[in-house]
């Protein structure tokens, strides 16, 4: 992969960064049984794309994923 396309790659996964973020914040619009899941969808998504990152953005031969030990850490720390 080029420096260009992996330029372009990363801008995309700061956009969804920001997107993250703004899931979270705006988890008070949510209705209450909602919002637990939500928060860790955005946790997990935001890890597998690190998880991308890692890779180099290696989508096609790499898999991108967050181990189980992972997803209790991130639970653990949003409920």
């Amino acid at each position: 992969m080029n420096s260009k396309c992996n330029r372009v790659r990363e801008s995309l996964a700061e956009k969804a960064e920001v997107y993250f973020d703004e899931a979270i914040h705006g988890l008070h619009l949510y209705p209450l049984e909602s919002r637990i899941p939500v928060k860790a969808a955005a946790y997990f998504y935001r890890e597998i794309l690190q998880s991308v990152r890692n890779n180099h953005f290696n989508v096609f031969s790499e898999r991108a994923f967050i181990s189980e030990k992972q997803k209790v850490v991130i639970l653990s720390k949003i409920g």
